[in-house]
């Protein structure tokens, strides 16, 4: 994907860098008086990676993050690190989690028994608006997985707060509240403290409406369906016969690109259709299409018991919308 300033960034769906370090951190960390071997599951959408042995005494997948590094295997670890085969001590799992998230996926999942230690990737297409909105943030921000992981629980969740993410950041509540302010100062900008909380010790906190915005399709609690969008969009153009990429920017509350991506869409579904000369910029005009839903009219059925006409439908009721299962929009 191409960024706003020229740069091009190239997403997978499972960040080499990631998958890279998972790997080397199962065969240096492994348990080698155990004789099962690294075992890999690799499907289009899933990668799993399970070693011998559990995690090292006192970690847990609920303090991996933050738990002082304890190697198991202290001289192979040296070497993996002068080999430049893994990250310095304490930082593995740290790329791993800011790799997952910045592509755009969920970060992975540690499961730990006597047994074993399984790490789990959930890849897939990515959504792009990640990236492109974590490319936007201040350098030292884009690099914070604590930062990542407040952006990732925000776009499934409408509003957190310390407590919520102190298990999430593996750290305690005050710390977790210091990240939030931190994100909600005017040089970052990406969250706001919600009205009826601001004055809790631990207040709420959510994405701001530019933020909702650029991340478009990522935040999951923003989505609409494609026949409540298709409802307004129908009754916009009956009421002013036309409708343009920027009514649909302040109809729905979202980018340009995501705004021309819904006016493709339905031009495809011939619902509309391009009504002015320009082809390109602001002054692009579309109006009703041949499949654009008319309205039922007045019709007087005969008269019934007591003399009174009885009426079927009512004016200017929509027709059923042209639609597809399952799809959303935005």
């Amino acid at each position: 994907m191409t960024l706003p300033k020229g740069q091009q960034l190239t997403i997978e769906d499972f960040p080499n860098l990631a998958v890279r370090e998972a790997l080397t951190n199962a065969a240096i960390h492994r348990d080698y008086q155990l004789t099962g071997p690294v075992v890999i599951s690799h499907s289009p959408h899933v990668l799993e990676i399970s070693s011998p042995g559990p995690l090292v005494a006192g970690v847990t997948p609920e303090n991996i993050l933050t738990h002082d590094s304890k190697p198991r295997n202290a001289l192979l670890a040296k070497a993996a690190r002068i080999l430049t085969l893994a990250e310095e001590v304490g930082t593995g799992v740290d790329r791993i989690y800011r790799e997952m998230i910045t592509a755009g996926n969920d970060p992975p999942r540690i499961d730990s028994d006597a047994e074993h230690v399984l790490m789990t990737f959930t890849g897939g297409a990515p959504n792009t608006r990640i990236p492109h909105f974590v490319a936007q943030l201040p350098q030292e921000e884009q690099a914070d997985v604590d930062t990542l992981l407040i952006l990732h629980t925000l776009c499934h969740r409408k509003a957190i707060s310390a407590a919520d993410m102190a298990p999430i950041l593996q750290k305690r509540a005050e710390s977790a509240q210091a990240a939030l302010e931190r994100l909600a100062e005017e040089q970052v900008g990406m969250i706001e403290s919600t009205r009826g909380t601001a004055r809790l010790r631990f207040p709420k906190y959510r994405l701001r409406e530019h933020a909702i915005r650029d991340l478009g399709t990522a935040v999951r609690y923003n989505l609409r369906s494609i026949d409540q969008t298709d409802r307004r969009v129908i009754a916009h153009v009956r009421e002013y016969d036309q409708i343009t990429n920027r009514t649909i920017r302040n109809l729905f509350d979202v980018h340009v690109a995501r705004a021309r991506e819904i006016l493709a869409d339905l031009v495809r579904r011939e619902i509309l259709v391009k009504t002015s000369e320009a082809s390109r910029g602001p002054s692009v005009t579309y109006g009703p299409g041949p499949k654009f839903p008319e309205t039922k009219s007045r019709r007087r059925r005969p008269v019934g018991e007591g003399g009174q006409s009885r009426q079927s439908g009512e004016a200017d009721n929509d027709s059923p919308l042209p639609r597809r299962e399952g799809d959303r929009l935005f």
